[in-house]
């Protein structure tokens, strides 16, 4: 299997996939990363150009950058310190208990990758996950691939593809 790193796409060099959580992003990227610690996160996340958001163990998010508030026409208010589900508008957030509580949401691919990175720190590549969104007066499925990558305390999500509407069949 081709490991790739996690922010640019670019495959890693074998010697690269040790297991360290930076071993999943390649050398560019990193110095790109430590290169950032001298400017605002929020600069950083900016300036990757996908939609990323920053989660807690929880899948609460913890920040989001612009091409993510683009992709989710929100502003950082209507994002940040509210689970993942709520941010997307997933209609199973909406129910009693909301985000993370529902019968739903144990199947909700976004939300089990976003805790299974957090929790093993293992990163996932391009998974295919679904949701039913509030859209106006009524609820369409979106299609999302998705990538993920612990870094410190924090789950860093990719939102690789986004197609609304489309024919939802099994996960």
């Amino acid at each position: 299997m081709k490991t790739v790193c996690s922010l640019c796409g670019t495959a890693l060099e074998p010697a690269r996939t040790g297991g360290l959580v930076a071993d999943g992003i390649c050398s560019s990227c990193l110095k790109d990363l430590l290169a950032s610690a001298r400017k605002p996160l929020q600069a950083f996340l900016d300036g990757l150009g996908v939609p990323i958001l920053l989660l807690d163990d929880d899948a609460r998010v913890r920040t989001a950058n612009r091409q993510a508030l683009e992709l989710l026409r929100k502003d950082p208010a209507a994002v940040e310190n509210h689970y993942i589900g709520d941010a997307i508008e997933c209609v199973h957030a909406r129910e009693p208990g909301g985000c993370g509580k529902t019968v739903h949401c144990k199947t909700c691919t976004v939300r089990r990758s976003v805790v299974d990175t957090y929790t093993t720190g293992r990163p996932l590549v391009r998974v295919p996950a679904y949701a039913d969104i509030a859209m106006f007066a009524e609820t369409k499925p979106i299609r999302y691939l998705i990538s993920t990558e612990k870094i410190g305390e924090l789950v860093m999500l990719r939102i690789d593809e986004a197609s609304v509407g489309v024919s939802v069949g099994p996960q």
